[in-house]
């Protein structure tokens, strides 16, 4: 099945507002983009210099099996409870558009992004590869899994979702 070009301004619309929704730290809009089964997974880069395969068996820079892992941590910050994030980072998403292609039930868009986070005086850059595979839903398309490639060599700090 081929990528009309309505779906994909569909998707490059849901990439865009994913990230101002963080930059506008909507936190739970921005969890209403997910499926509730959805997995997210950043991985973190090994001693070769390739990213980690497995999050069950290997380190990750970020891991949830479902939704419910990025509900924790919006309660969290928004409960005051996640001293890693106080005070809030203040964000800048910047995304390139989608490459898409159909994979069976879902949509694969891939693309670029850098964010840029400020706090307590001091700027920090994040930047790398996205893939996000997305069902179509009543409510318009959901995310259904996300994998996020951060290509930083180092991160001085904790990395959070709103990072990315």
């Amino acid at each position: 099945m081929t990528i009309t070009t309505e779906l994909a301004f569909q998707i490059n619309q849901l990439v865009q507002s994913e990230g101002q929704l963080l930059d506008d730290r909507n936190w739970d809009q921005w969890l209403s983009l997910y499926e509730p089964g959805c997995e997210y997974w950043v991985p973190m880069w090994d001693d070769d210099g390739e990213p980690t395969n497995d999050p069950q068996r290997e380190m990750s820079l970020i891991y949830y099996q479902s939704r419910s892992g990025l509900e924790d941590r919006v309660f969290r910050i928004k409960t005051g409870k996640s001293a890693a994030s106080l005070p809030l980072f203040r964000t800048v998403h910047i995304r390139t558009s989608a490459i898409c292609k159909r994979e069976g039930d879902t949509t694969c868009a891939q693309f670029n992004w850098s964010t840029h986070a400020y706090r307590l005086g001091k700027s920090h850059t994040y930047f790398g590869r996205r893939t996000l595979w997305l069902r179509q839903h009543a409510q318009g398309l959901l995310i259904a899994k996300s994998y996020t490639l951060v290509c930083n060599d180092l991160i001085d700090q904790v990395l959070d979702f709103y990072h990315l």
